[in-house]
């Protein structure tokens, strides 16, 4: 099979970006007492998401809450994909920005206790145990989550005085009024975390 000139530097591009990445995720120190939020950003869903909805991020498209299990960091992240039995799932950083156009990352380090960590390690796995059905409409009102309800909702269980994170309100312009029937959206945008000051970025990377 014959590569042209434009295929075959795509795919050394591609080679070479997953190399940085991998060289940057290992530079990292994870620490078992610390609690992470790891966002990542699509190029289909950045101008849908980031800048439109997000407070200031203008690249985080998903954001998962992590922490580390057996000396790995595992990531608890609500999606949409529709082949899985629940939105929920707990995946490895790899897992997390596997996919083709994702094009951006950052993690953000939040340090706590080991009793902290515990109680939220208990909560997460707790979770893992419910069926879990992504949110399409964004309704905060219903029973459905979306990916940045599901980390609000988990670091406000677990730290109700330091996480009492606000809804961002936001008039709709007349596509998403179609969209989502409805003027005026109230909802937790995937930066909604960075408001708070505990949260530090650790790592950053655009491909």
């Amino acid at each position: 099979m014959k590569l042209d000139i434009f295929t075959f530097l795509s795919l050394l591009a591609s080679v070479g970006l997953y190399a940085q990445t991998t060289s940057q995720i290992e530079s990292l120190v994870f620490r078992k007492n610390s609690v992470y939020m790891v966002c990542s950003g699509s190029v289909q869903k950045q101008g849908l998401i980031a800048e439109h909805f997000n407070i200031a991020d203008k690249n985080a498209t998903h954001v998962g809450i992590g922490i580390v299990v057996d000396n790995n960091l595992l990531i608890y992240n609500v999606n949409n994909d529709s082949g899985a039995h629940s939105a929920l799932s707990a995946e490895s950083f790899n897992s997390f920005t596997g996919e083709r156009d994702v094009r951006y990352w950052s993690i953000w380090e939040y340090k706590a206790t080991k009793k902290q960590i515990q109680k939220l390690a208990t909560l997460l796995k707790n979770q893992l145990t419910q069926e879990v059905e992504f949110d399409m409409d964004f309704d905060v009102s219903n029973n459905k989550l979306y990916c940045s309800e599901f980390c609000r909702n988990i670091l406000f269980t677990w730290n109700p005085r330091e996480f009492a994170f606000e809804l961002t309100q936001k008039k709709l312009s007349p596509f998403y009024i179609r969209t989502l029937d409805r003027e005026t959206l109230f909802y937790y945008p995937v930066d909604f975390f960075q408001v708070n000051i505990g949260f530090k970025k650790i790592g950053e990377s655009y491909r």
